[in-house]
């Protein structure tokens, strides 16, 4: 799938320079402008443009004191968080079949991103109908994963999705008071979800998702046997997930 972003050429080529500025440091704790610009081939001016607006966003830090540059705090803290979903990941496989095997059903990790939720990890029992062709896919926030996952946050509108919609802060509330998520076609017509969020990371907030064809969750007493098992899978993957991050 391709993306069209305004002044694509330029973007990329900012981008791939500021990858180039963070691999210098792989080998050396502190460089200064000029040793970055001499690695990177660019001037030094370009050099000093890039690290200023690394530090901005926490990438780099600059020692007060000698004016050189190192790797920041936040990519410390973004590396503890994608090892900790690794781990999220392989612990939430054999919960997955599990449960897919269980309800005859579709069965999602799901994680937020800013633009969506992303399955990160999916089974499907046999026969199953291929609602999706690749992992990774990002999907609306107006599915069950990314209600639940809002329902679960403190923040009354921080990230949340379509957090101006009254009928999507009903789904929310609703979700919250129930502790799982039903939804209906919001993501692909003809299908639902349910989903029960996993808090035991707090920094990795997640989902596990339960989907099929809209028939199967037309019943009361089907709804309730899925939730209730998509809650005990996820207060399962809870306590064998790896531990909070501190």
């Amino acid at each position: 799938m391709t993306t069209s972003t305004r002044g694509s050429g330029g973007d990329v080529a900012s981008v791939t320079r500021a990858v180039a500025v963070l691999e210098c440091f792989e080998d050396a704790e502190h460089l200064g402008v000029t040793e970055v610009a001499d690695r990177i081939g660019t001037a030094k001016s370009t050099a000093a443009r890039l690290l200023a607006t690394l530090r901005r966003a926490g990438l780099v830090e600059q020692d007060p004191e000698t004016g050189r540059y190192m790797l920041g705090l936040r990519l410390y803290e973004w590396g503890q968080l994608t090892a900790a979903r690794h781990a999220l990941r392989a612990a939430a496989r054999p919960i997955l079949h599990g449960l897919s095997a269980e309800v005859g059903l579709t069965v999602a990790l799901v994680f937020p991103t800013e633009r969506g939720v992303v399955h990160v990890d999916r089974v499907e029992p046999r026969g199953a109908v291929d609602f999706w062709k690749h992992r990774g896919t990002t999907f609306s926030n107006r599915g069950a994963g990314g209600v639940v996952i809002a329902a679960s946050r403190d923040e009354p509108e921080h990230r949340r999705p379509g957090a101006g919609s009254d009928d999507l802060a009903t789904r929310i509330a609703r979700a919250r008071d129930d502790g799982y998520a039903l939804e209906f076609g919001h993501v692909i017509d003809g299908t639902a979800s349910l989903a029960a969020p996993v808090r035991r990371l707090a920094a990795t907030e997640a989902a596990i998702a339960v989907i099929g064809p809209e028939r199967s969750f037309r019943s009361r007493a089907t709804v309730g046997r899925l939730a209730g098992l998509g809650r005990y899978a996820a207060r399962t993957l809870e306590t064998c997930g790896p531990p909070e991050l501190g």
